[in-house]
């Protein structure tokens, strides 16, 4: 991933609000800088970055992350978020199941599905089918069950594998 965010950047020229965006990246080192952050639309390279910078920062941000995310519905809080959980050293599965009913945004939920295929283990998986089956019954015209059904098949194949 830092090969190709190296390559990216030899090729793209970046604009001053990417600098801006990047500056204040490197520069974040609170809760709150952070947590600004997640909420800040940014091209690839620099959601990399500040990706990355959250896994660094994991033990002071686990507590923030997971109290934001039961209320935050913001597509990039959640897309960050996302990551965050999928890619933590801790292993957020028994929190995510403990607190799944509070969490406030259905993106949200769908999106927690996707860290139990990724991170969960066999006993999560009539969990993962039941959300597909309400995400679908209660949201027809949306797409939330992507996240418990994509889910479901990484979890499976990782089983099998």
């Amino acid at each position: 991933e830092e090969m190709v965010i190296k390559k990216a950047e030899d090729i793209v020229k970046m604009s001053d609000e990417d600098l801006v965006c990047e500056k204040m990246i490197s520069e974040a080192n609170t809760k709150e800088d952070f947590f600004k952050l997640m909420r800040k639309p940014m091209k690839g390279m620099n959601r990399s970055k500040l990706r990355k910078r959250l896994l660094e920062n994991e033990e002071m941000l686990m507590p923030l992350i997971k109290q934001k995310s039961l209320k935050n519905g913001q597509d990039y809080f959640i897309e960050n978020a996302f990551y965050f959980f999928a890619h933590a050293e801790e292993d957020c599965c028994n929190w995510i199941m403990s607190n799944y009913n509070d969490f406030r945004n259905e993106y949200m939920k769908s999106m927690l599905c996707l860290v139990l295929g990724i991170r969960g283990k066999e006993d999560v998986i009539p969990f993962l089918k039941s959300q597909v089956v309400r995400f679908i019954l209660d949201y027809p015209d949306e797409l939330f069950e992507q996240g418990p059904l994509y889910g479901m098949d990484i979890l499976i194949e990782r089983l099998d594998g």
